[in-house]
């Protein structure tokens, strides 16, 4: 499909897929978003969690700084 970055979340981390050429190749951070600390957002990833609560618990970590 041609998607340039695809994040993947897995045993608990989020990696970054970017295609280039016609392949895609792990990064250290995201191109979209290079402020993003990906360790931190897979910190509020919980599949026993309500995701409404998961995503105000990381709105309110992002706002206090």
């Amino acid at each position: 499909l041609g998607v340039l970055e695809v994040w993947l979340y897995e045993d608990g981390e989020l990696t970054v897929h970017r295609l280039v050429d016609d392949r895609y190749e792990v990064r250290d951070r995201s191109e979209v978003l290079p402020a993003l600390d990906l360790k931190e957002l897979a910190s509020f990833v919980d599949a026993d969690a309500l995701q409404s609560a998961q995503v105000c618990a990381y709105v309110d970590k992002l706002r206090a700084g």
